[in-house]
């Protein structure tokens, strides 16, 4: 949602450098869970917990500065106020179940080639592949509603409902699973 928004926002060619910091986050995320980050989330559920606190307050960061960028009707992009590289890094370096996703399908649905380090390159270099092409059509779908985001009587309540479905979902998120 974080993506769409953006892209709805300042248009998809100045979502870019979000994307590449939330795909660089997947990669970090992708080389944690390999190197037993996720095993540390298992050992120590309190730590999980405190990472998912962390990621929470800062997607409700996040999702305060889509809510309450500036509105742009004059055409040009202001992409200082809207998440950025950096923000879309921490977002995912932050998420701990990420991390268990990763952990899982490198567990259990590695490439079936001979060399270990080959697998799991390969693998990896698959799910990367796929993020890169889901999160482009995140970022597109919302750029392809941009005109809406720039009018001024639609632009902020349309970010407001972007940031609050963030919110919502990540609540959703973090509630425990029985």
């Amino acid at each position: 949602m974080s993506l769409a928004a953006v892209g709805a926002s300042v248009g998809f060619t100045n979502g870019i450098p979000y994307l590449a910091g939330i795909l660089a986050g997947l990669v970090c995320a992708m080389g944690g869970a390999v190197l037993g980050v996720a095993a540390i989330f298992v050992q120590w559920p309190q730590a999980r917990l405190v990472v998912q606190i962390v990621g929470a307050i800062y997607l409700a960061y996040v999702s305060y500065k889509i809510a309450f960028a500036p509105i742009n009707t004059s055409g040009s992009s202001e992409t200082d106020k809207l998440p950025n590289f950096r923000d879309g890094l921490i977002l995912n370096v932050l998420n701990p179940k990420l991390y268990a996703g990763f952990f899982v399908l490198f567990s259990q649905f590695l490439l079936p080639i001979d060399a270990a380090l080959l697998q799991y390159l390969a693998t990896g270099g698959v799910m990367l592949l796929i993020a890169i092409a889901v999160d482009a059509i995140w970022l597109a779908a919302g750029s392809s509603i941009q005109a809406v985001f720039a009018h001024p009587r639609f632009a902020r309540p349309i970010r407001i409902l972007f940031g609050a479905s963030i919110i919502i979902a990540t609540i959703w998120a973090l509630r425990p699973t029985d």
